[in-house]
């Protein structure tokens, strides 16, 4: 194969100084891992250049990438951990220099069919760093015997440092959106949960969403009673026999009793099928991994969730933390549902749910929207410049999730009935056009067209200025989501008897089936065109209540598929 360059001394940290900025040019890590490797084909002078990521849960070295002629064929190749050139620079920290690969010890050689048929003969290995700690290496490969240089050495490990930099933000940047995913989820499985006082729905609710959740294969939910369990429900993706009711001895099932007794998750791998009766050791026979999460309420373990893959792609910290938030919610609902079997008070039943649920979610919240402003204020070093925009977004999506915690925190406030309601007197118009303005810099990104009517003379209404603002933020906030791009959106302020706000759009409109449901609360409109748009259901039905509080309604005056919707707030004259 024809070489691009051959860097030496000036050239050498010339043609690193190129690469280099094509490696941070994307966040996206899959784009970042195809530069690295292009950039050791380029600065190495070697045939074929390829990434190593190191998967600690896995105990295995992945090969993520490659670049030169036939390298696509290696994709598939995984490694032990304590095997090989790669795992030799792991261990050690330092570039691995073979000029023939063949005479390696045995221990040291890949026993890979793709690497065996391969005529690859000499090598260079350099160790990748995040933050201090080894998570891969990039390596360089010449079909002959053709030994690197010490300048080639010195050249990859500078390569080396600069892919540990735009590695680190890529890795970065997909916690954040995992995360980020992470608490939608969350929030998703709020909703969910909270939107039946059924316990047997909210059993089936809260298996159903652990298992989407992180993609398991099944899911069950057992009673702890006494020395057994019993199988009060379970999920399970490809069918299966019904073993609701099936009790098993605790003492019987050492995962489950690592489980209740240090109350903390617990993974594992094959069921010991030869302690399981019939039809059950045949249904569990094919599982590789597991994840077994107590159910912890007043300090005591009331239940276990046990996840289980049939595939074999090992449960990993991050799906134990999402567990343990859809565990705990599904805590609080279930106790919330048995609440409401034995009394009467619903409402108190939902307020406790919606406190406690929003208080959970609003820690991880507020931690991941703490590390996105410290990356913006340059807290861990200079964000570079590509970055800027994905973490502007990220911000901004953390305060969507705030926004919708409120919600949820404003739903259990009306429902204990403990949220206050100060009428004064005061403008209405003012208060449409704050709205607007508050709109303005949204619907400037999205190239909405935003417009007030209002009558010359004042129109006074006597309600309470902060509610009547949080109900035409959601109206115009609604109408600039349910709509194509580019939005139109009208307010309408008018006098009278009973003054009043009309909000319009051009959007989407409500389907005639769903007409009767938007102010129920939870409620979202199924449509695979909306369901890129955030929220919980609730602002329409808080925003009811709240107008309804004030002395004022709120309803919707007409709504036509492709063709917009109005909605009219009426509130008491001052």
């Amino acid at each position: 194969m024809a070489r691009a360059l051959k860097p030496r001394g000036a050239a050498a940290l010339e043609a690193l100084r190129e690469v280099s900025t094509r490696m941070v040019r994307s966040l996206d890590l899959e784009e970042t891992l195809a530069a690295v490797a292009k950039a050791i084909l380029e600065v190495a002078e070697c045939d074929i250049g390829a990434v190593w990521l190191l998967d600690e849960a896995a105990g295995k070295i992945r090969l993520r990438a490659t670049a030169g002629e036939r390298a696509a064929e290696w994709k598939s190749i995984v490694l032990a951990t304590d095997l090989g050139v790669n795992a030799v620079t792991i261990r050690s920290g330092r570039v691995q220099r073979v000029d023939d690969y063949w005479e390696l010890p045995q221990e040291q050689q890949v026993k890979s069919a793709i690497i065996q048929k391969e005529p690859l003969r000499s090598m260079l290995v350099a160790p990748v760093f995040r933050r201090g700690r080894p998570i891969g290496t990039l390596a360089a490969h010449r079909r002959r015997v053709d030994p690197f240089t010490a300048e080639s050495e010195a050249t990859i490990q500078l390569l080396a440092a600069q892919a540990g930099i735009a590695l680190d933000n890529a890795l970065t940047y997909s916690e954040l959106e995992a995360a980020h995913a992470r608490l939608e989820l969350a929030i998703a499985a709020a909703a969910d949960l909270s939107a039946s006082l059924d316990p047997v729905e909210v059993i089936r609710r809260a298996i159903r969403r652990a298992v989407q959740a992180v993609g398991s294969d099944r899911g069950v939910l057992l009673r702890v009673d006494g020395a057994e369990t019993v199988v009060e429900d379970f999920f399970d993706v490809a069918g299966g026999p019904d073993f609701i009711g099936y009790r098993h001895p605790i003492a019987f099932q050492p995962l489950m009793r690592q489980a209740i007794s240090t109350r903390r998750p617990v993974l594992g791998g094959r069921f010991d099928v030869s302690r399981l009766d019939p039809p059950l050791d045949s249904a569990l026979a094919e599982v590789r991994h597991t994840a077994t999460l107590p159910l912890v309420l007043d300090d005591e373990v009331v239940a276990v969730l046990v996840l289980s893959r049939r595939h074999d792609v090992a449960y990993v910290e991050t799906d134990l933390s999402l567990l343990g938030l859809i565990g705990n919610q599904a805590v609080l609902a279930l106790r919330n549902a048995q609440l409401f079997e034995h009394s009467r008070q619903v409402g108190r039943a939902q307020t406790d749910f919606l406190n406690l649920a929003a208080h959970e979610l609003r820690t991880p919240l507020s931690v991941i929207a703490g590390y996105v402003a410290m990356l913006e204020e340059g807290t861990f070093g200079s964000v570079p410049e590509g970055m800027q925009r994905p973490l502007a977004m990220i911000h901004g999506k953390s305060g969507e999730l705030e926004v919708l915690v409120g919600e949820l925190l404003t739903a259990s406030r009306l429902e204990g009935d403990t949220l206050r309601v100060e009428p004064v007197a005061f403008d209405l118009r003012r208060a449409a056009a704050d709205a607007v303005e508050r709109a303005r810099s949204r619907g400037t990104l999205v190239g909405a067209r935003l417009q007030v009517k209002s009558p010359r003379r004042s129109v006074h209404t006597a309600a309470d200025p902060g509610h009547v603002a949080t109900i035409l933020d959601n109206l115009v906030n609604n109408a600039l989501s349910f709509s194509p791009e580019p939005p139109w959106v009208q307010v309408t302020v008018s006098g009278g008897a009973q003054p009043r706000v009309a909000v319009a759009d051009h959007g989407y409109g409500i389907p005639r089936g769903a007409l009767e449901r938007i102010f129920e609360r939870f409620f979202r409109v199924d449509d695979p065109n909306l369901r890129h748009v955030p929220g919980t259901g609730l602002g329409l039905p808080i925003s009811r209540e709240l107008a309804q509080r004030m002395g004022g309604s709120l309803r919707l005056e007409r709504s036509r598929l492709g063709k917009g919707s109005v909605f009219v707030l009426r509130l008491p004259r001052a």
